[in-house]
């Protein structure tokens, strides 16, 4: 299982991720959140990123030119679209960056229609992201993107998982507040949750 840990904005933070074996970290760049990173900072942590780690940038309905932008400066491998962008703002950003399109689910309903983004990783996600709410899972179609390629995010920690894993199999799974004490990232969450989701748990 894939793991991503989001809303990395310290060095610490970062090498537990890495070290965990995290496949993705993400870099927060909407400045509404207490997650946010400058794009020097994450320029910073991305020189101590290895190259079998993808680095992946949140964006929240940002301005196009200002996304490419930060995309290149730090030099990002993916680019996460996590507001309301529409299809035809995906297709603007071209073809060669990678994307995932976040969708929320808003009472068992998915709040775009996952259809409008054949070509790209859905990630899925509670309606208020971030703040460790799950959405209710029993109530989701999957077959709406069977066959896709996608995330699991909403409220995951290291006594959950598990349980995501095997009610979703999805590509990956996504964690943030989930690996935090107090609104920081906690390293040991860090390490129990990418060993706890990887099967690991011999050593958890």
């Amino acid at each position: 299982m894939k793991v991503k840990i989001c809303g990395i904005t310290t060095k610490a933070a970062l090498a537990a991720a890495v070290e965990a074996g995290a496949d993705f970290v993400g870099f927060v760049f909407f400045n509404k959140s207490k997650r946010n990173i400058s794009v020097e900072k994450a320029k910073e942590l991305t020189e101590f990123v290895p190259q079998n780690v993808k680095t992946v940038g949140i964006f929240v309905d940002e301005p196009i030119e200002s996304l490419l932008k930060t995309a290149e400066d730090v030099g990002l491998d993916i680019v996460q679209l996590h507001g309301n962008e529409s299809s035809d703002y995906c297709k603007k950003i071209g073809e060669h960056i990678q994307k995932i399109k976040a969708i929320k689910i808003i009472d068992g309903e998915f709040a775009q229609n996952p259809c409008d983004f054949s070509e790209m990783p859905l990630l899925l996600d509670a309606q208020n992201s971030g703040f460790g709410e799950k959405f209710d899972w029993e109530k989701v179609d999957l077959s709406k993107i069977r066959g896709r390629e996608f995330f699991v995010a909403g409220g995951l920690n290291c006594e959950n998982v598990v349980s995501a894993i095997k009610y979703f199999a999805p590509f990956a799974v996504d964690v943030s507040s989930g690996v935090e004490t107090d609104g920081i990232k906690d390293i040991e969450k860090i390490k129990k949750f990418c060993k706890t989701a990887k099967g690991d748990t011999a050593n958890v």
